[in-house]
C-alpha cells in the first residue's frame, strides 16, 4: 500500500520530496489535490504517523523518487502485484490479472462488434482489480483523438487494496487532467457486487457524500475513514448506471468458495435461474462464479440496451453439464433477454501466464434475445509463441491467423444445451450429423488411484500357464512397493494408455491383471474364488491389501463393492470384454478414433486389449459393424462437428450423445463399403487421405 500511495503522489506533486512525506502517507496531500476519495483502505494503517518515521519507508521514498517516469500505457500496478501477491495465493481468489494486450483487444473488439463509442459513454468495470481495462478504455480513445474523462471510468472490486491500485493507475494516467479540475472523485470503489442490499443509490448521491466527507487539507479522521469505507461498500448499489462493461469476473467454481460466502450468495443462483436449490446438493459444486457476476452486472448495472464484454471460461458455452442456466440468456426476475453477439475461442494457447484454463471472450448486449447463428472467431497460434503481458496487441495479433465461424446450441429445441462451433459450409447442413446415436460409448478401466500396483510389466514366461511381472511405480503418482512375483497369465490382459491410441492405429507397453469377467462385470470374482483359481494373481494382491483398501478414487455407486472386494476395480461390464471397440482419446486437442481388436500376445496368448479411464471406447462384438462405426466417426464432418463442441481437450463419452449414427446394417451396401474402406485403411492396405476421401464421398449420400 505504501509504494501504491507514493506512486500517486509522485504523479502529482510539483515537488516531490521527503519532507512532505507525512502528507502523502497520511492521504492530507490528496485532500490538499482535491482528490476527495484516495484515502486508506480497510485494515491497513500505514498511515499512522509511526510508520511514516520508521527507516525503511524513507528507504523506499528514495526508491520512488529516483524510479524513471512510468511506461506510457502499461498497467505497472499490475505488475507490483504480481512481484508481491505469489501465483497460488491470486489464483486461489479467482484472480488472474489481464494482460494489457488482451485488454485492449476486448476494448477494440467491442467496438467493431457494436459500433463506434458514444461520446459520453460510461464505463464499468466490476472487478476490476488494479484497473487494467479502464487504462485499456484510456488508451483506445487516446489513440483515436477522442476526449475521455476520468468521470466516466467506474470500478469495483471486493478487495480494497486491488481498488486502490485501481486508483493509484488512474491516477497516474490521468495526472494532467486531475490538476485542472476543481475537484476529483475515484469512481472506483471497494465492494462486493454480490453482497449490496438496501436501496438503490444514484451516482450523484454517492459523490455528493463522498465530497463532504472530504473536503479539508487534515489528514483522515479515524470516523471520516469509517463514513468512506462505508460508502465503498454501498456504492454497487448504484443501478443501471453503464453503458459499457468490460472486465475479467474471477473464474473460481462453486467447490473453491469460502462456505461463508456460498451461504450469502446462495440465493442470488436461484433468483437468477442459474441453479435451484435442490441442484445445488448434487452437481452444483462445477458451477463457476463468472457466471453469476455476469448475470449480476447484466441485471444491476448495465442501462437497458447496454453492452458486457467479458473474458470467461470456456466451459460457460461449451460444457454439456454446466451453465445450463447461464446459456438462457435470459434475467429471469424481469424477464429480460440478452443477446451474444460474437464469442472469441483464445483456448489455443494460454493467454494469462502459467495459467492452463481455457479462454474466451463474450459480447453482449442487454434487452435483445440472442439469435443464432453468433459469430465466432478462433485464436488460431501459427507457430509455437512467446507473449508476455506487456506485448504490444499489434505484434501479439501478428502471431495468429483467425479463424471464423459460426456458433449455435447442438438442440435448436433446447436453446440452453453446449455449443457447437463450425465452419459457415458445415453450419449449414449440421442438422445432418446431429441426432440420437444407436450407440453408447464407456470410459476405459480405472484403477481408483492405484496404477502403481495394477500397471505390470511381464518379465518371463513360465511353462506352468503363469508369467513373472514387476509393478510399475515409475509413472505412478501414488508410490507403491516394488514387487516380482508370479501371477497365472489367465487374469492378465494387455493393458493401453491414451498415448497408444492414434488415428486408426493403437498399441500397448503394459498389463493389467483384471479379476473380473464379462460374465461378474462390475463385481470382481470373490476371494474365494481367487484363492481356489487364481492363488497366486490373490497373493499378489493380498501383499498389497492396506494400499488396495484406503485407495479413495471410488464413486458412490462402487464403494459398497470395494468394502467388499478390496481388489476391485471400476468401470467394466460386458462392453470391457468384447472382442472390437472403436475407441478415442478422453484427452486430446482434436479427435481422431481408432478400432481396437483382440490380440494374440506372445506373452498371454488370446485376449482382449483393455483400455484404461484415459479412452473412451463404444465395445462390439462384430468386426464389420465395428469398422463402418469407425469409419462414420471417422469422416470429416463428424470429425468436425465433434471438435466443435468438446469442452477443452476433453471428448468424454457423452460427445457421441447428440450424433446421427445409425445402427449399423449388413445388408446395407453402404454401410458395408464403409466397413471395409475403414479396415483396409486401419491395415494400410488404402492410404488413409483416400479411404477418408471415400468415406466423407459416402457419409455424405447416406445421412
Amino acid at each position: 500500500g505504501t509504494v501504491l500511495v507514493l506512486l500517486a503522489a509522485k504523479a502529482l506533486a510539483k515537488d516531490f520530496n521527503v519532507n512532505h512525506l507525512t502528507g502523502y502517507l497520511n492521504f492530507s496531500f490528496f485532500r490538499q489535490q482535491r482528490v476527495y476519495n484516495y484515502h486508506p483502505p480497510k485494515h491497513l494503517v500505514f498511515h499512522r504517523e509511526a510508520f511514516i518515521q520508521h527507516h525503511t519507508v524513507h528507504d523506499l521514498f528514495h526508491a520512488i523518487q529516483n524510479e524513471p517516469a512510468p511506461v506510457e500505457h502499461r498497467d505497472q500496478v499490475r505488475e507490483l502485484f504480481h512481484a508481491i501477491y505469489p501465483k497460488q495465493v491470486r489464483h486461489g481468489l479467482g484472480e488472474f490479472y489481464t494482460p494489457d494486450w488482451l485488454a485492449e483487444h476486448v476494448v477494440e473488439q467491442r467496438e467493431k462488434t457494436f459500433g463506434r463509442y458514444e461520446k459520453n459513454t460510461v464505463f464499468l468495470d466490476p472487478t476490476c482489480g488494479s484497473g487494467t481495462f479502464l487504462l485499456a478504455i484510456e488508451k483506445h480513445f487516446r489513440s483515436k483523438n477522442r476526449n475521455l474523462s476520468l468521470e466516466q471510468l467506474f470500478g469495483f472490486d471486493i478487495n480494497p487494496v486491488s481498488a486502490l491500485a485501481a486508483k493509484t493507475n488512474l491516477i497516474i494516467r490521468f495526472a494532467n487532467q486531475i490538476k485542472t479540475q476543481e475537484k476529483t472523485i475515484l469512481r472506483v470503489f471497494s465492494s462486493d457486487i454480490l453482497q449490496n442490499p438496501g436501496a438503490p443509490l444514484s451516482i450523484e448521491q454517492i459523490c455528493q457524500r463522498i465530497g463532504d466527507i472530504s473536503r479539508g487539507h487534515h489528514p483522515y479522521t479515524t470516523s471520516e475513514i469509517q463514513q468512506l469505507w462505508s460508502l465503498e461498500g454501498k456504492a454497487a448499489q448504484m443501478r443501471n448506471f453503464a453503458d459499457d462493461v468490460l472486465g475479467n469476473p474471477p473464474w473460481v467454481n462453486w467447490e473453491y468458495l469460502p462456505q461463508k460466502y456460498r451461504e450469502r450468495s446462495l440465493h442470488l443462483w436461484a433468483e437468477y435461474g442459474l441453479f435451484t436449490h435442490k441442484g445445488i446438493d448434487c452437481t452444483f459444486v462445477k458451477e463457476d462464479i463468472s457466471s453469476l457476476v455476469s448475470y449480476v452486472v447484466m441485471d444491476k448495472f448495465v442501462k437497458p440496451r447496454g453492452k458486457l464484454s467479458f473474458i470467461v471460461k470456456e466451459s460457460l458455452f461449451k460444457s454439456g453439464k454446466q451453465a445450463l442456466g447461464f446459456r438462457n440468456f435470459t434475467l429471469q426476475k424481469t424477464d429480460t433477454p440478452f443477446a451474444i453477439r460474437l464469442l472469441e475461442d483464445l483456448t489455443a494457447f494460454k493467454p494469462f501466464a502459467g495459467v492452463s484454463n481455457k479462454t474466451v471472450v463474450f459480447y453482449a448486449q442487454k434487452g435483445t434475445p440472442t439469435t443464432y447463428p453468433v459469430d465466432f472467431t478462433v485464436w488460431q497460434p501459427q507457430s509455437p509463441i512467446s507473449i508476455t503481458n506487456v506485448s504490444p496487441l499489434g505484434q501479439v495479433k501478428k502471431k495468429f491467423h483467425f479463424q471464423e465461424k459460426f456458433a449455435r446450441p447442438i438442440k435448436t429445441d433446447a436453446p440452453n444445451t453446449h455449443w457447437c462451433s463450425l465452419s459457415k459450409l458445415l453450419y449449414n447442413s449440421i442438422e445432418r450429423y446431429l441426432g440420437t446415436p444407436a450407440y453408447k460409448a464407456r470410459i476405459g478401466v480405472f484403477t481408483g488411484g492405484a496404477n502403481g500396483i495394477y500397471w505390470v510389466q511381464i518379465q518371463q514366461k513360465n511353462p506352468d500357464q503363469t508369467v513373472t511381472v514387476r509393478n510399475m511405480v515409475e509413472k505412478a503418482k501414488i508410490k507403491m512397493p516394488s514387487v516380482v512375483r508370479k501371477i497365472e497369465a489367465a487374469l492378465l490382459y494387455p493393458y493401453m494408455s491414451g498415448s497408444d491410441l492414434s488415428f486408426w492405429q493403437y498399441t500397448y507397453s503394459k498389463y493389467i491383471p483384471l479379476p473380473h469377467s464379462a460374465q461378474t462385470k462390475m463385481y470382481p470374482f470373490t476371494e474365494a474364488h481367487l484363492k481356489k483359481n487364481f492363488p497366486l494373481t490373490h497373493g499378489f494382491f493380498a501383499h498389497f491389501k492396506t494400499q488396495l483398501q484406503a485407495r479413495k478414487g471410488f464413486t458412490a455407486m462402487d464403494k459398497a463393492i470395494h468394502a467388499k472386494h478390496y481388489y476391485t476395480l471400476q468401470r467394466i461390464g460386458g462392453y470391457t470384454f468384447a472382442p472390437y471397440k472403436v475407441a478415442w482419446k478422453y484427452i486430446s486437442s482434436t479427435f481422431i478414433c481408432s478400432v481396437i481388436e483382440d490380440v494374440i500376445d506372445e506373452w498371454v496368448g488370446e485376449k482382449t486389449v483393455i483400455p484404461n479411464e484415459k479412452i473412451c471406447y463404444i465395445g462390439l462384438s462384430d468386426k464389420s459393424e465395428a469398422y463402418y462405426l469407425c469409419a462414420l466417426l471417422s469422416a470429416t464432418a463428424f470429425r468436425e462437428v465433434i471438435d466443435s463442441f468438446k469442452v477443452s481437450t476433453q471428448i468424454a463419452p457423452s460427445t457421441i450423445n447428440n450424433l446421427n449414427l445409425p445402427k449399423f446394417n449388413p445388408d446395407n451396401q453402404q454401410h458395408r463399403k464403409l466397413s471395409k474402406l475403414c479396415e483396409k485403411g486401419h491395415n494400410k492396405k488404402l492410404p488413409t487421405a483416400e479411404a477418408i476421401r471415400q468415406i466423407d464421398e459416402i457419409v455424405s449420400t447416406i445421412l
